[in-house]
């Protein structure tokens, strides 16, 4: 079992590197768009925007999950990114998953 909990923590850690926080979305964007964006970057695993549940408006950000942590890497070294005409900041997720 200790073995287990190891490569379960080893796997949680690989995903938060893997996970990014996308600043500044446009009202107009999905996700589909932030999928078709970043997965020119490596295999997008989840693409996520934020919407308010009273207004159904997206709240301007969202996640991206990569497949692998060296897609993210190649996101993080571009400081910007524009996605459908919107300048869009993407940043290392540092909430808990």
């Amino acid at each position: 079992c200790a073995l287990d909990r190891k490569t379960s923590q080893q796997n949680i850690l690989v995903n938060r590197n893997c996970k990014l926080l996308i600043h500044g979305l446009g009202e107009n964007i999905t996700h589909d768009h932030l999928e078709t964006y970043f997965s020119q970057f490596g295999e997008v695993d989840k693409a996520y925007v934020s919407f308010c549940p009273n207004t159904g408006r997206n709240k301007g950000f969202g996640f991206v999950t990569f497949k692998s942590e060296e897609a993210a890497n190649l996101v993080l070294n571009m400081k910007f990114h524009i996605i459908e005409g919107v300048h869009v900041l993407a940043k290392k997720n540092i909430l808990k998953s």
